[in-house]
């Protein structure tokens, strides 16, 4: 799963329609464009999970770089934030 490409001109709903990527996030507002809150979403943090359940630590990389892309085009998020939203639930399994 690569790091969803930017929209500028459309909305989230409509590149769920037209993508039929339902969990992936919205550039650059990080936003799930099914449920309309900070990606990953419940959702896409299960699908992520599942699909990279045999490898780890590349579950941590792949949200480390979409981590690092977000605080560009975030600047009002603090690392903290930022961390929780990205890394800080890839351990627990709730």
């Amino acid at each position: 799963m690569a790091c969803p490409s930017p929209s500028t001109s459309i909305d989230a709903a409509e590149v769920a329609s037209v993508t039929g990527l339902f969990h992936t996030a919205v550039r650059p507002s990080w936003v799930c464009p099914s449920c309309d809150v900070p990606w990953p979403c419940a959702t896409a943090r299960r699908d992520l999970r599942a699909e990279y359940a045999d490898a780890p630590v590349s579950l941590g990389l792949y949200l480390a770089a979409c981590m690092v892309e977000a605080a560009e085009q975030l600047p009002a998020e603090s690392t903290g934030e930022l961390y929780a939203r990205f890394l800080g639930w890839i351990r627990s399994r709730h």
